[in-house]
Order: structure tokens, then C-alpha cells, then sequence
């Protein structure tokens, strides 16, 4: 069953949470009214799972809960359902409720550093004071806390006499949780148990938080919290600016993660550029076949940031091309570029509004486009197609022994594999022959043919 097929089943109310309107989340749970996502429900435990509904998603494909904010993964629904969790396209709201224009963001670490640095506290250790008036505690407290290149997302709320709400979750990674060993000190210390972003509510709930009570001090009602994120001893995985920069090529500026050469006098550099160069770039000393298998055995321990200008967030060598490939801070190029004087450049989720504002383009359905082989022209016959919010950009040119067909998937690179495109040839005697490809990784497909 094709993507658009599977996309359109998932449409269908059966497959949709009573209460959020969106497909449900696995396992589905159902009653006489309906189904649900068991986060949607109050008591989970007092429901049971929906077999039937279970078994069709299990034999299916299913797209992410979120393609339509640009999220290109398709996997089965058990891998679907933990990929969910921290896609990085999964809508958020800003925890600061107070800043109406800012309900919807992408991630809370890049957010509150560009639109809330009142808010943000940095450390060089492992340790954070907090302070906050008790008796006159009325709004949430919120700040965003940053060691070693790693985010913490600290929600602190009063609930009823001396008794507050405290949450504490880790923004990134979902596999990290078990990285870090957090407590709080107030006359004694506290172990905090660590959530991931995932777990956010707003308003902030008993479910979803550590309850603690503190005493009141009636001469003295400022509270201090001292707020300790400890890594754990067998955590790998280390940041260091030095150390990245002693991993940036000096040619391509790539951090290099495999093999390392290195010129006569220690000058370290990356295969690629290895193989285009005879002589250092730093010192003009030829290059041998020396490795620097010291730097190569630091790479797999480091943690790189995301290349994309507004993206905050680092990663281990193993998920970082994954996530920059589908990082809600990349920016794509208008697909009009080539054939007109277009040079918007902007956000996949922006460059739908482009595409219908500025060009006209709609949601078609289905996606075809009908034209004569006489009619092609040496230069490029450009198509563009938005269609399931995926942009498509399609392309016939005239060579001296026939034509290329080209179509080309806009956006993540992981999306491309959900789809299928076909050619028709139809000759004058009208007989037919389609070819039908299929849209793999790279993102494009390229067809000639000699007529």
C-alpha cells in the first residue's frame, strides 16, 4: 500500500483520539465511544487496548503524527510511536504562557535563548541556585538551565499552603534520561527524577511532577534551591569546544569523524580534503599516509552541535546527520530559484505559504501534469506540485537522443522514500508504457530515454 493510500486511511475517524482529533497513538485504546490515545485519558488503567484497530497499524506503514509540520519518517507503529516522542517537528507550547506571541515553537532550548534569556541561567559546574519568594509565590517559575552544552528545562509551581510542584526535564536526546543523576538541596538534599521534553504539561501536574513540601520561614520568606545535575560516572559522551575545534578541518570546516590524516609536523585534516590536496594548509608540509588515530579515538565520544543557525542542541556523531537532515532550522532554497528571479530561502514549514502566495501553487490531487515530448524545450521544463503537505519539483529537458525526466523531493531526505512517481509515454497510435520509480534516499530520480 502506497504512502497516499496509508495517509488516507489514517484520515479515517476510527484511527482519530476522541480527544485530540489526531491519529491515535499506539497501542490504541477504545470504548463505546470511541478510540483514544492512552495519554488522552484520565484512568488508562480502566480501558482496553482496541485489538483490531491495533492489529491494521501494525501491518501498515504509518507516517509520523506530525508529517504534516514536515516530519518526512514513515516506520512501523512500534518504531513510529518512540520516534514520536522527541521528533523534532512535534508541535510545543512556550512554558512562559505569559508571552502570547510566542505559543508555538520548535524547541525550548534554541526558544528561550533566542526569545528568553531573562530566563535562562548558565553554569560552568553542575550546580544552579534558585531563589523565589515563597509568600508571594503566585506564577509559575520557570528557567531554562544550560551545563556543558546541555539543557534542562526547571518548572517549579505552588500548588496549596507550603506545598510546591517541582519538574525537572531534560531537553534533547530521550536516551540521555539515564545519563544524568539530578537533586535539589533545601536543608536537605532531594533526588529529582529527571523527564524528558516529552513529558511538558502545561498547566503543570501532580501526575507529571515531584511533589514537595517546604517549610515556611516567617522572618525570612526568600527559599533557595540549589538544583545539582550530576552526569553519571559511566556517561561517555563528553562536549568540549577545544576539542571540537581540534576536529573542524581546516579546508572544509566538517568536523571529521573518520579517518583523520595528518601531515609530517601533526597538522590534522579530513579524508576527503586528504585526497585533493598534496601539502598542508596550515604549514605547506606534504602530506603522508599517516593517521592521527589518537583524534579518530576522541570523535566517537563527543557531542556536535547542529549546524543550522537557531538550532541549539548537540549531538552524538551516530544521530547528528539524522537530525540535521531533519532540522526545523534548515533552510531550503524557493524550487523556482533556477527558472526565475526568486532567491526566497526559508524554513520547510514557510515554504508552503511561499509556494501558494507567491506562485500559485495548490494541493493537487493527484499529482499529474500532461504535455507533448515536441513541446520540450533544450532548456528545463520545470513543474512544481504540492501535494499532502510534500513539495514536489519535477523536470523534463530535451537532449540531442532523448530526454531526462528529473522529479525531485523538497525536504528531509528520509520523506522522499514514501513516495513513487510514474511516466507515461503515449505514443500517436495512443499505445502506452509507464514507468513507474521510486523517490529513495537521496531525494531525486533521474530517467533518460531515447525515443
Amino acid at each position: 500500500m502506497n504512502s497516499i493510500c496509508v495517509q488516507e486511511l489514517l484520515n479515517l475517524s476510527l484511527f482519530k483520539c476522541k480527544r485530540c482529533d489526531k491519529r491515535c497513538q499506539y497501542p490504541v485504546i477504545g470504548d463505546t465511544e470511541g478510540n483514544y490515545c492512552i495519554s488522552c485519558l484520565d484512568e488508562p488503567k480502566m480501558t482496553t487496548a482496541n485489538v483490531e484497530v491495533n492489529t491494521i497499524l501494525e501491518k501498515l506503514n504509518v507516517p509520523c503524527r506530525f508529517n504534516k509540520d514536515g516530519c518526512g519518517v514513515c516506520n512501523n507503529i512500534a518504531d513510529i510511536t518512540s520516534h514520536e516522542v522527541e521528533c523534532e517537528f512535534r508541535k510545543k507550547t512556550c512554558p512562559l504562557e505569559q508571552f502570547d506571541e510566542c505559543q508555538k515553537i520548535v524547541n525550548y532550548a534554541s526558544h528561550f535563548i533566542n526569545h528568553h534569556k531573562q530566563y535562562v541561567i548558565s553554569s560552568e559546574v553542575d550546580t544552579f541556585d534558585v531563589s523565589f519568594d515563597i509568600k508571594h509565590f503566585m506564577e509559575d517559575l520557570i528557567r531554562l538551565l544550560i551545563v556543558n552544552n546541555e539543557y534542562f528545562l526547571l518548572h517549579i509551581k505552588h500548588d496549596v499552603d507550603n506545598t510546591f510542584l517541582l519538574a525537572l526535564y531534560l531537553c534533547g536526546d530521550y536516551e540521555n534520561l539515564k545519563s544524568y543523576n539530578c537533586s535539589f538541596e533545601h536543608n536537605e538534599i532531594t533526588t529529582i527524577n529527571l523527564l524528558h521534553e516529552s513529558d511538558i504539561s502545561l498547566p503543570l501536574q501532580r501526575t507529571k511532577a515531584e511533589v514537595y513540601e517546604l517549610p515556611i520561614d516567617v522572618h525570612n520568606s526568600e527559599t533557595k534551591l540549589r538544583i545539582k545535575i550530576a552526569a553519571n560516572s559511566s556517561m561517555k559522551i563528553v562536549k568540549n569546544k577545544e576539542l571540537l575545534n581540534n576536529l573542524s578541518c581546516p579546508i572544509c570546516a566538517i568536523y571529521m569523524f573518520d579517518e583523520i590524516y595528518q601531515c609530517i609536523l601533526g597538522h590534522s585534516i579530513c579524508k576527503t580534503c586528504f585526497t585533493r590536496l598534496q601539502r598542508c594548509p596550515t604549514c605547506t608540509s606534504p602530506f603522508n599516509a599517516t593517521r592521527n588515530y589518537a583524534l579518530e579515538s576522541f570523535a566517537p565520544l563527543l557531542r556536535y552541535p547542529c549546524r543550522h543557525d537557531g538550532c541549539n542542541i548537540y549531538f552524538s556523531k551516530k544521530k547528528l546527520f539524522d537530525h540535521e537532515d531533519m532540522c526545523p532550522f534548515k533552510l531550503y532554497d524557493c524550487p523556482y530559484r533556477k527558472k526565475t528571479t526568486c532567491n526566497y530561502t526559508g524554513l520547510y514549514k514557510e515554504l508552503y505559504d511561499h509556494l501558494y502566495y507567491e506562485h500559485n501553487i495548490r494541493d493537487n490531487n493527484p499529482v499529474q501534469h500532461v504535455f507533448t515530448l515536441e513541446n520540450v524545450t533544450p532548456t528545463e521544463t520545470i513543474m512544481n506540485y504540492y501535494r499532502l503537505r510534500s513539495i514536489f519539483s519535477c523536470c523534463v529537458r530535451k537532449h540531442m537522443d532523448g530526454y531526462n525526466f528529473i522529479c525531485n523531493h523538497i525536504g528531509p531526505k528520509k520523506s522522499a522514500k514514501r513516495f513513487v512517481f510514474e511516466v507515461e509515454l503515449i505514443n500517436r497510435q495512443n499505445e502506452s508504457m509507464v514507468l513507474k520509480c521510486y523517490l529513495e534516499i537521496v531525494g531525486d530520480m533521474l530517467i533518460r530515454m531515447k525515443l
